[in-house]
Formats: structure tokens, C-alpha cells, sequence
């Protein structure tokens, strides 16, 4: 994922990241060199947990006992499970916002400052055209430990030839 992430950050900015590697000190989750300076890059997945236990018939609300044993699995390409996976403007700045605020808070409480954090989706609902859309509308505030985000998504046939990325700030 990583590689993927290189290769559309020289694709779409110029940008030219060399020598990814895993840090032995996580977090960040990545070093890698940006020109001439050394930089830390943290990984997340951008991805609704309730959504995707859901699918797998596990009741995010379910309480111990009988409610809980039982499993009813719900089929996101239709029903409320389809309805409830559908991407629009507020849901996806409150998704990143929420994500980015959740690792700054973390980040701040142990005095970690991060250059880079990758927010990465496959979310089958969310498209490319859809996010280069809401953010022309849309501002992310940085958080001073977060200096740079971006949004890396699956390929997209037709959209570009590598990843879709976008900064988010």
C-alpha cells in the first residue's frame, strides 16, 4: 500500500518520496525521504467498523447473551446495510475529521508530532470523482502534531492510472 501511495504522490504532486521503510520506533507506522529531509508517515484505514461487522453478522450493538449468539448477517448491496454504506458530503468530512482528530488526540498525549498521516479506503461506495467533488467545498484543519494528510483510495479504472490520492491539507 505503501508503494502504491509513492507512486501516486510522484503521479499527482511531483513528488518524489525514496526509501520507505518500516520504523522499528512505531509510531509513525513509515520513515521515508521527501528530497533531502527524512520524514514520518503514519497508515490508517478509513473504514466504518459497525458497517463491516454488520456484514459479517455481528451486531456492533449486541449485548452479552442471546442477542449477541445471534448472527444475522446483512448484505451491503442491498437493504438498510446498503443504504447505511452510502457516501455523501457530511458523512465524509465527518469520517476524516473524526479520524484525524482521534490520532491527533493520541499523538498530542504521548508528544509525538507525525510530517505525514495516509488516511487509506476501499470503501466500494465512496468513488474518486466523488471525493475530488466535496473537496473543492471542503477544508480540513491541521492539527499542529499532523502536518500533512492525504486520502489514498483504490484504483479506479478511468479515473487515473495509479491510486487516486488527495491532500487533505
Amino acid at each position: 500500500m505503501m508503494q502504491e501511495w509513492v507512486e501516486a504522490m510522484q503521479e499527482s504532486f511531483g513528488t518524489i518520496v525514496t526509501n520507505v521503510r518500516q520504523n522499528p520506533n512505531d509510531p509513525p507506522d513509515f520513515l521515508a525521504t521527501v528530497g533531502s529531509e527524512d520524514v514520518g508517515v503514519e497508515l490508517i484505514e478509513l473504514i466504518t467498523t459497525s458497517h463491516l461487522l454488520r456484514s459479517i453478522g455481528k451486531n456492533p450493538k449486541a449485548k452479552k447473551g442471546k442477542e449477541a449468539k445471534e448472527e444475522i448477517k446483512e448484505n451491503p448491496q442491498h437493504g438498510q446495510l446498503f443504504m447505511d454504506t452510502q457516501w455523501n458530503r457530511d458523512r465524509f468530512e465527518s469520517q476524516l475529521t473524526d479520524a484525524i482528530k482521534k490520532k491527533a488526540t493520541l499523538y498530542k498525549e504521548r508528544a509525538i508530532v507525525i510530517d505525514v498521516l495516509v488516511l487509506y479506503t476501499c470503501e466500494p461506495w465512496l468513488s474518486a470523482a466523488m471525493v475530488e467533488q466535496w473537496l473543492q467545498e471542503t477544508t480540513f484543519e491541521a492539527p499542529k502534531n499532523i502536518h500533512a494528510a492525504f486520502l489514498l483510495m483504490e484504483y479506479h479504472p478511468g479515473y487515473a492510472e495509479h491510486w487516486p490520492v488527495f491532500r487533505l491539507f
